[in-house]
């Protein structure tokens, strides 16, 4: 599923539900197939997600968007996207914030370095 807007709304709507029911299209899920196999698709989709939710740390939708996919994207292809991650963090706050909601044990250390400046209050 390369089609952006339905990953974000399929994504949105299955972190929606009390208990979310498994992934149907597993090639099309923001929890594991696009950030390892698809990243292209991945990032965007993250930044769609992140327009639709509160960038709130208590917020649901936004710890599991930085734990989840976030975290796997960096920890898969932060190298190849780190220009583009530094550059969204440096002009969006909201992605900022994101940032400081991964745990960067399975990043690399480049990535890990490069992006620390652009953490604050880690939560």
């Amino acid at each position: 599923m390369d089609d952006v807007s339905a990953v974000v709304g399929a994504w949105v709507d299955k972190w929606s539900c009390a208990s979310p029911p498994p992934d149907e299209n597993l090639e099309g899920s923001l929890d594991g197939f696009l950030p390892r196999n698809n990243p292209r698709v991945a990032l965007d989709a993250i930044l769609g997600v992140l327009e639709r939710i509160p960038a709130d740390p208590k917020d649901r939708h936004f710890q599991l968007l930085a734990a989840g996919p976030l975290e796997n994207l960096l920890t898969y292809h932060g190298t190849e996207f780190l220009t583009e991650l530094e550059a969204l963090a440096r002009r969006s706050p909201a992605f900022r914030l994101l940032l400081n909601g991964v745990w960067f044990g399975g990043v690399s250390a480049p990535v890990s370095a490069a992006l620390e400046r652009y953490l604050g209050n880690r939560w």
